[in-house]
């Protein structure tokens, strides 16, 4: 890992999110920029996560979102797909379909956001993600997306996983991925952005925090 895996914290000082109006390379949007307090990790990440999870919400009516949880489920080829199933038929659409780039990175080079200022963090709705050419975006755009597509697959309890994975400030949330209760109980980790497959999560862990949608 690099420091705050992607050289910053989870949630900085501006979270912006964006929402499709039609094709292209990038889809035309819309954006609304909401001001949060980049000297305090928990409150900007709370910022972020209450973001994260009004995007699932509107997601779960988006036909582009509904449809792409319908193909792949229809991909995986079961006429009564497990949890498992489900869980690692999404894992792998999202490796597969997803490329993984930061935000400083999109903001100046898709976005035309030069000034950065304390830092900017950008929120992907899922429909916007799935609607760009080559679709982009980093852990909580990847996250959002998973959320969404889980939910409308019929998982009850799906969460967001925020976690500190930086040696250098073991108190500041770094990373964002999912978690899905199971039938059984446990807790099962979906990490598309950073994980090599289903069920993996990073053994670089100081503290972790679950906010259930």
């Amino acid at each position: 890992y690099k420091r705050s895996l992607d050289g910053r914290s989870l949630a900085s000082s501006l979270p912006i999110y964006a929402s499709p109006r039609a094709m292209g390379y990038l889809p035309d949007y819309t954006t609304e920029v909401v001001p949060t307090n980049p000297r305090d990790n928990l409150v900007s990440t709370v910022d972020t996560i209450n973001k994260m999870v009004v995007l699932v919400r509107e997601s779960v009516s988006s036909p582009i979102v509904i449809t792409t949880a319908e193909s792949i489920v229809s991909g995986i080829g079961k006429t009564n797909p497990t949890e498992m199933d489900l869980l690692r038929g999404t894992f792998w659409w999202c490796k597969h379909h997803l490329t993984f780039k930061e935000d400083e990175a999109a903001l100046q080079q898709d976005f035309g956001v030069q000034d950065l200022g304390t830092g900017k963090e950008l929120l992907l709705s899922p429909s916007f993600l799935l609607s760009m050419f080559k679709p982009t975006g980093d852990c909580d755009d990847y996250s959002t997306l998973i959320a969404s597509l889980l939910k409308l697959m019929g998982f009850q309890q799906v969460g967001f996983r925020t976690i500190a994975a930086d040696p250098f400030d073991v108190d500041c949330f770094t990373h964002v991925y999912v978690v899905v209760q199971l039938g059984n109980g446990e807790l099962y980790p979906i990490d598309a952005s950073h994980g090599p497959f289903p069920g993996w999560q990073s053994e670089v862990v100081f503290k972790h925090h679950d906010w259930w949608i």
